[in-house]
């Protein structure tokens, strides 16, 4: 049968036409894959490290829902910002951030950022050499004190300090530095002692406990950590634990910050659920390869639900009322 002229043109002309509109005549037999992106921390940092093992579980748990994880790198201040403004769907971070950027908010209520699920606990270090004679954090006013930067550690040490009542003369000696200068500069004898945030156990206090000078941890008194608690909801009391390094041979009394994975109060109630559920059923593999992510269980989600930080992600709260731990 011979086919007629003007089926013939458009026969011709129809792909033409797809092609220039970028139409396919051929619909996908699939949705369009969503991504959701991770910003975390410096790569190689924990939270990075513990992002990267976390987006790879979920995109083996989750391969039937259509999404795709993904992680870049960042800083948790940034993160704050970006979280609020939608720039980024997930991020690491912690209110101490939040405070930082938003000091008037105390109560975290004006915020859109939810939580999802707690990643690691970073505590107070504050070391000095071994045989030195300083036995508790005023020993050290107008001491040099490798403290961490501004930005960060060092601002939350300028405030922790304050606490304990010192001056801007106190803090003269104070070095703003990161963490692997503020250790070389430790072990040159450069400064007197070395303050960092680290989780359990510690690969900083390692470093500054092999060096030639050795390492000993202060205690903050009970009244400093009630003071610094009860002014700051985004620290929690704790202790660092006998046994962590065969120099620590008591509990050492220090406050803890918790760093989370976030999201804004957007983000997919279905998808947060299936991704508190991955992260319970598979915390071993995320623990293999980052030994302090051994806290992020279910147990301590729903006990940091009771602190005043950030609203739960309702599909985190649905996973921990159907566990009976909300």
């Amino acid at each position: 049968m011979k086919t007629k002229p003007n089926l013939l043109k458009f026969m011709t002309i129809a792909p033409l036409i797809f092609f220039f509109l970028g139409i396919s005549p051929f619909p996908d037999r699939c949705m369009a894959e969503q991504r959701y992106q991770m910003s975390a921390a410096s790569m190689g940092g924990g939270m990075y490290r513990w992002c990267a093992a976390f987006s790879k579980i979920l995109n083996e748990e989750l391969k039937d829902k259509n999404v795709q994880f993904t992680v870049r790198t960042g800083s948790p201040r940034a993160n704050i910002l970006m979280l609020e403004e939608g720039e980024v769907p997930l991020a690491s971070s912690g209110p101490t951030y939040s405070l930082m950027v938003h000091p008037e908010d105390r109560d975290f209520s004006k915020t859109r950022i939810r939580t999802i699920w707690p990643m690691l606990s970073f505590c107070r270090f504050i070391v000095v050499p071994e045989d030195s004679p300083y036995k508790t954090i005023n020993d050290l006013k107008g001491k040099k004190i490798a403290v961490g930067i501004k930005t960060g550690e060092g601002g939350d040490f300028v405030t922790l300090v304050k606490y304990s009542g010192w001056t801007e003369e106190d803090m003269k000696g104070f070095y703003f530095v990161g963490k692997n200068e503020g250790i070389a500069a430790y072990k040159d004898r450069t400064v007197d002692a070395w303050h960092g945030g680290s989780v359990i156990p510690s690969p900083h206090f390692m470093q500054l406990a092999a060096s030639r000078r050795g390492a000993r941890l202060l205690p903050l008194s009970d009244k400093l950590i009630a003071d610094i608690c009860d002014n700051d909801p985004s620290y929690v009391p704790g202790v660092i634990p006998a046994g962590m390094h065969e120099n620590v041979k008591v509990d050492v009394p220090t406050v803890y910050v918790w760093m989370f994975l976030l999201a804004r109060d957007d983000f997919p109630e279905d998808i947060a659920y299936e991704m508190v559920k991955a992260a319970d059923k598979r915390l071993d593999d995320i623990v293999a390869v980052f030994k302090a992510a051994h806290v992020a269980n279910k147990e301590n989600a729903a006990k940091l639900a009771k602190f005043p930080l950030y609203k739960m992600h309702p599909g985190v709260a649905r996973f921990l009322k159907e566990k009976g731990l909300m």
